[in-house]
């Protein structure tokens, strides 16, 4: 097929994809949508036979998927149809019950206080609402089996074991488990500190990136393959595919009342990890996509979002802060501590600022770090919320404008999340900003949680805490703006949810990862449906 003419089909065949749920006047778009994919997939069943027959054709969209991706194949790979109830209890049984509370409880306060959440949302409740009904597949490198699942159409199960016999490849050559650094005993070994000092913090949250853009290149390529098209051949079948999928982000119904966060972050590994991969394909080939990045890794979401600034090694400097504990004393414990990535911050200004602040203020991150502290009056038995938190967050930014504009994104979502109770005080300081002994632009109030101050100092740096006294922020600009050098190897941060960026710590919890999983699924399925119609 030409290239106009597969590019002219495909565009109909998407608008129309568009439109494919017909909704009552007072039913959501979301609500709507997951009747119909429920309805759906529940009648689907795949028998004993038809399974035998998908199986059998593992051995050549494996040989697809190593030739596709230049990943040697080791070893055969384990293989389980499975339904809902074993599906439910795989997830169960991956995590402690206490643990996995534990984390939630210390993400979601975290995330509440930086108004990444909502205080009224509650995360657990979420979790435990939502299935993986939408959910395609999924390799487990524990056990090194793919799992299908019988109540996907067998039009799409092929398609789905690109993907995953991608992820298996990649295991076999890389390890999954060690790339991605998971550790069994990392929940019990981690403890909280007052103070940021890893140097490579940011770099395991977003090898998932990696792992599942890789897998979306090698299933959309086996889904060209009977149009004699790839993602590399210069037929434009890259474009083609880029524009089905962003069509397809609307109609991912998962995530589809969830704050903007949830979403975000759970698309993330699919969406900026597929583009980080195409745009890798495109400068250096398949050895710059597929072998390049398990040597030298993506350092966090920055260099997802912007491919450039990995493909130039131009790495981002990590924002540090020192042990706070001598100036904090004895009303306040770590809580919690680590960075806060462009992801966080491109969640922020989508949330609170204008459309344009994405480019003009999230690009424009250069670094970030954070340290949440508890009071000691809190009772160990009652449970975390904002008000017995205060937060310190220092950032750096490509620009003082860029700066200001977050620090005012920050300030005017104050007012959405607690109570201002002492009209901001806004001010300004005109000065050569390289050698002000001040604050450019700063800004103090007070809300029912404590006071709130944002400060842009030189070198466009923003500091930002909350729910701490005037003297004890008073005592922490030195160390924190000019920090002492510290002798020897920096200390390994040590969080006690395992991954650092904040956002993407939510992957942290199992259920959060399956429930990804399935917003992926969806999207692939939704955009291989327009493709089809092409036919």
């Amino acid at each position: 097929m030409s290239q106009i003419n597969f590019r002219t089909l495909l565009t109909l065949a998407v608008l129309a994809g568009s439109t494919l749920v017909v909704r009552a006047q007072d039913e959501s778009l979301g609500d709507a949508a997951r009747k119909v994919r429920d309805n759906k997939k529940d009648d689907v069943q795949v028998n004993k036979d038809d399974a035998k027959e998908l199986f059998q054709s593992m051995n050549k969209i494996m040989a697809f998927a190593s030739a596709d991706s230049g990943f040697g194949r080791r070893t055969a790979v384990n293989h389980k149809m499975v339904g809902k109830p074993e599906v439910e209890k795989h997830f169960n049984d991956s995590i402690q019950e206490e643990v996995k509370k534990q984390r939630l409880e210390e993400s979601q306060a975290v995330l509440q206080k930086f108004g990444l959440l909502p205080r009224d949302f509650d995360l657990e409740s979420f979790l435990q609402k939502n299935t993986a009904k939408s959910l395609g597949g999924f390799y487990d490198p524990r056990d090194k089996t793919m799992y299908l699942l019988n109540w996907i159409p067998l039009d799409r199960q092929k398609d789905i074991m690109a993907h995953e016999l991608t992820h298996a490849l990649q295991d076999q050559n890389y390890n999954l488990l060690k790339f991605e650094g998971w550790d069994p005993k990392e929940p019990d070994a981690n403890a909280a500190k007052m103070a940021v000092e890893d140097e490579d913090g940011e770099r395991q949250t977003t090898r998932r990136a990696v792992i599942e853009g890789q897998a979306e290149v090698v299933h959309f390529d086996y889904f060209l393959e009977p149009y004699g098209l790839s993602m590399s051949d210069g037929s434009g079948a890259l474009e083609v595919i880029q524009d089905a999928i962003r069509m397809s982000y609307d109609n991912a119904v998962v995530f589809h009342n969830a704050p903007r966060l949830l979403r975000d972050t759970s698309i993330f590994p699919y969406r900026e990890g597929f583009n980080f991969e195409l745009e890798l394909l495109k400068k250096g080939g398949r050895g710059m996509a597929f072998a390049a990045p398990y040597s030298r890794p993506p350092r966090g979401t920055h260099e997802v979002l912007q491919p450039e600034a990995y493909m130039s090694g131009s790495h981002v400097a990590v924002v540090k802060i020192p042990d706070l504990s001598a100036y904090l004393g004895s009303a306040y414990e770590p809580y919690d501590s680590g960075t806060m990535g462009e992801l966080d911050a491109q969640v922020m200004a989508q949330e609170f600022g204008i459309e344009n602040d994405v480019y003009s203020v999230a690009r424009k991150w250069n670094g970030g770090a954070y340290v949440a502290v508890k009071k000691t009056s809190h009772a160990k038995d009652k449970p975390m919320t904002t008000d017995d938190l205060a937060v310190v967050y220092l950032s750096k930014w490509t620009t003082e404008k860029a700066a200001t504009r977050m620090a005012q994104i920050y300030l005017d979502a104050l007012g959405k999340r607690v109570q201002i109770t002492e009209a901001p005080t806004i001010t300004t300081h005109e000065c050569d900003a390289a050698k002000c002994p001040t604050a450019i632009w700063e800004a103090h109030l007070k809300t029912a949680e404590g006071a709130v101050n944002l400060e842009v100092w030189s070198k466009a740096t923003l500091l930002i805490t909350e729910s701490l006294e005037d003297d004890v922020v008073s005592k922490l600009r030195t160390p924190l703006l000019a920090p002492p050098v510290k002798k020897g190897a920096a200390a390994e941060l040590k969080s006690p949810n395992g991954s650092e960026e904040l956002a993407m710590r939510m992957f942290d919890d199992v259920r959060f990862a399956e429930l990804a999983e399935s917003v992926g699924a969806e999207i692939a399925a939704h955009a291989a449906d327009s493709i089809r119609k092409t036919r």
